[in-house]
């Protein structure tokens, strides 16, 4: 059986206990140095012979990007992602990047990427099966509040794990609509790493997950492993034939509709630009 041990952390100066060669890190966007971090992935990849995730601000052509880069055990990097959906002020991505993890088809949904779902469907749609997340949800100055009790019929459709979790989600509400719904829509396994913190400028919070299609999951949750408190990683084994086989059982790309995306998707985009479709 094809597995894998993933693990989403805050930063690459707290690892899970017990990390054994070949798993994945990824660690959350910080507004370290941009070159520091990579050269610090690199030798942590080449040193423990891991796969790692790391992302923040780089100075590009034309402005500040965020970007994410993945290294291997033989170094790299392997692949460098943009950020293709960034807010005024930051440059945009004109790609999306597939490559292969140990065995795994990958692509890197960065910073608030998250939110848009055509870019995991994207990814998803051209082979990826696995999706290192280092995300930004767009946060308010105000605290979290307490959690609360849910009222009747506020959770998701189901009943069980996300929705009635309640007031036990980590990671709030925000990336139930990011990384796990996500997952749910696409099929794949996501391990994401919230930026809990500041970025030029950028307020986020989140808490790392390790994301999987419900059916195979405890409870039907949605999730492997959701950081409970700030600080801590989120872990899990992942199992390609489980996924694949979740994936036969309920094909949910058949019911896709790529004639109405061809015709009418780039015209929706231009509208919201501003422009016109090309």
């Amino acid at each position: 059986m094809r597995r894998l041990y993933a693990a989403a952390v805050p930063d690459l100066a707290r690892l899970p206990a017990g990390l054994e060669a070949g798993a994945l890190l990824v660690a959350a966007p910080s507004p370290r140095d941009w070159g520091e971090q990579l050269r610090e992935a690199e030798a942590l990849a080449r040193s423990r012979a891991l796969w790692v995730v790391v992302a923040g601000q780089r100075d590009a052509a034309g402005g500040r990007r965020l970007s994410a880069a993945c290294f291997g055990p033989e170094g790299g990097p392997l692949a460098v992602q943009d950020e293709l959906f960034p807010p005024a002020g930051w440059q945009a991505g004109d790609r999306l990047e597939l490559f292969d993890l140990a065995g795994w088809r990958a692509a890197m949904v960065v910073g608030e990427d998250v939110l848009w779902p055509e870019v995991a469907r994207l990814a998803t749609l051209s082979g990826a099966r696995l999706l290192a997340v280092p995300s930004l949800y767009p946060a308010e100055e105000a605290p979290r509040p307490a959690p609360q009790e849910e009222p009747a019929g506020a959770a998701l459709a189901g009943g069980q794990g996300a929705a009635g979790a309640g007031s036990d989600l980590p990671g709030g509400w925000a990336q139930v609509a990011g990384g796990w719904q996500e997952v749910q829509q696409n099929q794949v396994f996501a391990v994401e790493s919230p930026l809990e913190g500041r970025l030029g400028g950028r307020l986020s919070r989140g808490r790392p997950a390790v994301w999987a299609p419900c059916e195979i999951t405890p409870d039907s949750r949605g999730w492997l492993d959701w950081a409970a408190e700030p600080g801590r990683p989120a872990a899990a084994w992942l199992e390609a034939e489980t996924l694949e086989a979740i994936r036969e059982a309920y094909p949910l790309e058949r019911f896709l509709n790529p004639a109405l995306y061809r015709a009418r998707l780039a015209e929706a985009y231009a509208r919201m630009a501003g422009g016109e479709a090309r």
